[in-house]
């Protein structure tokens, strides 16, 4: 009876995980679409600071919902996957929320 227990705590585990993917895909794919424009509307010395104030707003919307422990934690998975030489695409997000290895 446990291992069933188990067995639909993963299923269900794995339900909300998909769920949590498609969202994420759909969030880049909206992302993607405005940010182009928005870059373009903006003078030089703004695009040159955007991947900069888009790191610190998405550091600070992170904190703000997962603390900083979890934040941290989130962000070293993030260098994991860089030096891993990954690629986050709205159709293959990398998953945050687990190392490499």
């Amino acid at each position: 009876m446990e291992a069933l227990a188990r067995d639909l705590v993963k299923a269900g585990d794995r339900t909300v995980l998909d769920q949590e993917v498609k969202d994420t895909k759909t969030a880049m794919s909206l992302l993607e679409a405005v940010m182009p424009k928005v870059f373009l509307d903006v003078s030089p010395n703004i695009q040159a600071r955007f991947d900069n104030a888009l790191l610190n707003m998405a550091v600070n919307r992170i904190i703000a919902a997962e603390g900083h422990e979890r934040t941290a934690a989130i962000l070293i998975r993030l260098a994991d996957a860089m030096v891993s030489r990954q690629l986050p695409t709205a159709e293959r997000p990398i998953d945050l929320t687990r190392l490499d290895g």
